[in-house]
């Protein structure tokens, strides 16, 4: 199997962020969908090549800020990407049921042209169990363009 450590090292990452989550308290399930991508600045390829609209699924685990999660989706070469990450969300009530929220996800992904370990901020708008989040991606190869990703998560 390729890349067996990087798998491991995920799981191991993902079962020690359940047990940090449970031990704290009961958090809430949230099923997350991205949605839509933009592509911006220095790639050698052209932009009419690259898949902007990016379905997929994922579920993410939060508690006390913390959250655990993986996600599915269509990425921007038209093939599957997989992620598994951990991170910190932090909300800042705006007024009644309205926050901004600014969460930072770290961890592993395959697809959307390399297989690494990498971390993702993001800033989103919440109301009540849903929001809204942009996601930035900085292009890291010659070949890839800065990314604006949009997601939508949704708490049970």
């Amino acid at each position: 199997m390729k890349n067996t450590r990087g798998k491991r090292v995920a799981q191991a990452l993902i079962c020690l962020a359940f047990a940090i989550s449970g031990a704290a308290r009961a958090g809430d399930f949230d099923v997350v969908v991205p949605i839509r991508s933009w592509h911006f600045d220095g790639s050698e390829m052209a932009p009419q090549h690259w898949n902007e609209f990016n379905p997929g699924l994922g579920v993410e685990y939060r508690a006390d800020g913390w959250l655990v999660g993986g996600v599915a989706y269509r990425d921007s070469y038209y093939k599957v990407a997989k992620a598994a990450y951990v991170g910190y969300s932090y909300a800042l009530p705006v007024v009644g049921e309205f926050s901004i929220e600014g969460t930072i996800r770290a961890g592993y992904i395959r697809g959307s042209g390399f297989s690494n370990w990498g971390a993702l901020p993001s800033i989103g708008v919440s109301y009540g169990k849903t929001a809204v989040e942009l996601e930035f991606l900085p292009a890291i190869k010659k070949t890839q363009a800065s990314v604006l990703a949009l997601m939508v998560r949704r708490s049970f």
